[in-house]
């Protein structure tokens, strides 16, 4: 490496011009001039005289000497400038070698072992992109802990229930006749978030025209007419189902879950995205990507 034989270089010409052995030479990055400094005050002791009169010395022994180009004394420092060649093949050479894994440490078994938790989109409609910023930076941030030598377990755990859920089960449940993505042509998450926005609509139509027929709802919050409205109540009442593991709600959670999770790994390959551990509310794991 170019500062091992720099070091090497430097404490050759220490026992050339001082007749003194060193074990070591400190090489640092300069303040303003040059690309590299020899520090000359840890020299002083054994070589019993002035930083700047020790930095001048060798400055002069050293200036043009192999890949050196220059060599100025400043402060009690040897400020060296390298030949360009050479410190452009050290910095590159390493890097063109290395390609992809250039800057990176092994994993071994001491290394800490780091959960990353990301992504967990809802399975009632597609990824939207906020989800996009999420799943980059979870990827982001887990190849940069696994580059730095730690074990990364990457755990995406999917929001598949609540009333959210309901809402497009019940809305397929009424006017999907039985259509499937393959059918249709369309990916599954997009597919079910079709009926996630058929609810909302169906669920407008009814909150206005139960305002336009009963003056007293009029300032009713959408909140509080969800909870008496016809479409309101009935995917409560699927909700309450589902937890009371009533087979066909279920059966029908599970279908649309798969639907929409094929089409989620669909969006995490093109995104170039993997998990080590997807798991939603019915324990099912999804094959690694």
């Amino acid at each position: 490496m170019l500062l091992e034989k720099l070091q090497d270089i430097c404490r050759e010409a220490v026992k050339s011009r001082f007749d003194v052995e060193v074990a070591e030479v400190s090489i640092d990055f300069p303040d303003k001039f040059g690309d590299l400094c020899m520090n000359c005050f840890y020299l002083a002791r054994d070589l019993r005289q002035a930083p700047p009169k020790i930095a001048a010395a060798l400055a002069d022994h050293l200036n043009g000497v192999e890949f050196i180009e220059a060599a100025e004394a400043t402060s009690g420092y040897v400020n060296f400038t390298i030949r360009r060649d050479v410190l452009m093949e050290a910095a590159v050479a390493p890097v063109l070698a290395a390609r992809s894994a250039f800057g990176t440490l092994p994993a071994d078994d001491n290394s800490p072992a780091i959960m990353v938790e990301f992504s967990a989109p809802n399975t009632n409609k597609p990824q939207h992109l906020g989800h996009v910023r999420n799943n980059c930076l979870g990827d982001s941030l887990s190849r940069i802990l696994s580059a730095a030598g730690n074990k990364v377990l990457r755990a995406n755990l999917i929001n598949d229930r609540g009333i959210h859920i309901c809402k497009s089960m019940l809305a397929y449940q009424r006017e999907g006749s039985g259509a499937t993505p393959t059918s249709v042509g369309k990916k599954g998450d997009h597919f079910v978030g079709d009926y996630y926005v058929l609810f909302e609509t169906r669920f407008q139509e009814e909150w206005k025209a139960a305002k336009e027929t009963d003056s007293s709802l009029v300032d009713l919050s959408k909140d509080e007419f969800f909870k008496i409205s016809q479409w309101g109540m009935a995917a409560q009442t699927m909700l309450q189902e589902w937890e009371a593991g009533d087979e066909e709600t279920v059966a029908l959670w599970k279908q649309m879950n798969e639907w929409v999770i094929d089409g989620f790994n669909k969006t995490y390959e093109s995104l170039g995205i993997s998990f080590d551990k997807r798991q939603t509310a019915y324990r099912r794991e999804a094959n690694r990507l």
